[in-house]
């Protein structure tokens, strides 16, 4: 197989693993991407599409690991960084994702998305302060990102400034139309309409399975939380009744 992908460039094969993820087939993704790691190893849109493959699966410590490898091969490569920051914060593991992120901005002090995802780990964390100063580093960067202003209402209005976070979330909701549904169910239920966030969480789930393990720890959808709909969404009913048998 080594001299099929000897003889496409990395284009190509990023377009016919894109293809399997789009359908779900994300074991035949993983073997396909595995191999075309052997010739193309300075590539970091296959590491990002087998972490990608790793994560739908839940199988996030192959995830972790393959996006570290992809750092070590690719140090200047901002998006890897992200991306095991993001499976990092999933995992719990919030010290880390700090220092992953931080590592992103040092590579590039000027990605948003960097910033942006900083912020979201140090609000889990706990540090409001330092997770307001990243969301506003973040529209500084990306004035026109709707989540970027949901992240900082919602942490404004949490923080008791109601009128202020009125400001951020009319922003988010001007910019929402090119965010996914997942973060579309998030000002959902930052505005109190938890029947639409369920209608977007669902949307973005059944395409993005990989979804649930965050939506499961999300403190965004805490009121989510104890709704029957949720926990069926995210298949938690049936985990709960096998542990009473």
């Amino acid at each position: 197989m080594n001299a099929i992908f000897r003889d496409q460039d990395s284009a190509s094969i990023s377009g016919e693993a894109r293809r399997l993820v789009e359908q779900q087939a994300y074991e035949e993704a993983i073997e396909w991407l595995e191999s075309a790691l052997l010739v193309h190893i300075e590539s970091a849109e296959i590491y990002l599409l087998l972490g990608t493959c790793f994560k739908a699966l839940n199988r996030m410590h192959e995830a972790e690991l393959t996006l570290q490898t992809g750092i070590l091969s690719l140090p200047e490569e901002t998006c890897l960084y992200i991306e095991l920051g993001k499976i990092l914060r999933d995992l719990g593991e919030y010290r880390e994702a700090i220092k992953i992120l931080t590592e992103a901005i040092e590579t590039d002090a000027c990605s948003d998305q960097a910033w942006a995802h900083l912020g979201i780990v140090w609000e889990v964390s706990g540090d409001t302060l330092r997770a307001e100063s990243a969301y506003r580093r973040a529209i500084e960067l990306a004035p026109t990102r709707g989540l970027y202003y949901l992240c900082l209402g919602k942490l404004l209005k949490y923080t008791d400034r109601a009128s202020a976070s009125k400001d951020a979330l009319r922003e988010a909701r001007r910019y929402m139309q090119n965010e996914t549904d997942y973060d579309r169910a998030c000002l959902e239920v930052v505005d109190g309409n938890p029947e639409l966030a369920l209608h977007y969480l669902g949307r973005y789930i059944r395409c993005n399975p990989q979804g649930k393990a965050w939506a499961s720890r999300d403190p965004d959808l805490a009121p989510l939380h104890g709704l029957s709909a949720f926990r069926k969404m995210l298949d938690m009913e049936e985990r709960d009744r096998s542990r009473l048998h």
